[in-house]
């Protein structure tokens, strides 16, 4: 019996709540959903100002991205917005289901395929292997190299992130051990690294 599905309409809705279109992506089992359309303007002179006005009065939009039932505990998503760097092709705020990160590396893997093929960026020319993609992530501007062929995406991305630095050197910290006979103090030295959106001691 063959029959033929016709959805002239969405289902119904709180019409306060317009629907986003989104494309789900993945780099290795990392999922990466891409808000295409539905999202109200997010508004700011600069990245961080426009992060931190989503997060001020668009949170709702995060949590029906990518919270239950539509999302997942690893679940993150990018709303591409303009950005105020010349270089940059891009801006993104990167959400996830406990808030907003100052970088993600899946998903600046993710987006430089997105921008290319979705056009965001110019098809670099006949012949030419790789294209770059400049970035506006929160952390600073990122630079994602596409392998391409046609003018569209094909094989491994890599990139160059923000620069990395000791924030914090040789500090020393005690640090209690617990024994079965009674706890002690050990001192331990500490580094505090920052690079991106990761701190590492």
């Amino acid at each position: 019996m063959e029959s033929s599905l016709a959805v002239p309409r969405l289902p119904p809705h709180d019409p306060r709540t317009p629907p986003l279109a989104v494309v789900d992506m993945h780099t290795g089992g990392e999922p990466l959903r891409v808000v295409l359309a539905g999202c109200p303007e997010v508004v700011g002179p600069t990245l961080l100002a426009k992060r931190r006005y989503m997060r001020e009065h668009l949170d709702h939009v995060r949590r029906r991205l990518l919270l239950e039932p539509r999302g997942h505990r690893d679940m993150y998503g990018a709303v591409l917005v303009p950005s105020e760097l010349p270089d940059a092709h891009l801006g993104v705020l990167f959400l996830h289901n406990e808030g907003y990160s100052s970088m993600c590396g899946h998903g600046v893997l993710a987006l430089g395929r997105f921008a290319l093929d979705f056009g965001l960026v110019p098809a670099p020319p006949a012949g030419v292997r790789e294209a770059r993609v400049n970035i506006h992530c929160p952390c600073g501007l990122v630079a994602a190299f596409v392998q391409c062929e046609g003018g569209r995406s094909r094989g491994p991305v890599r990139f160059h992130s923000v620069p990395a630095f000791a924030l914090a050197t040789g500090n020393r910290l005690q640090v209690s051990i617990k024994q079965k006979q009674r706890p002690s103090l050990s001192p331990a030295i500490c580094h505090l690294n920052l690079g991106g959106g990761r701190e590492e001691m």
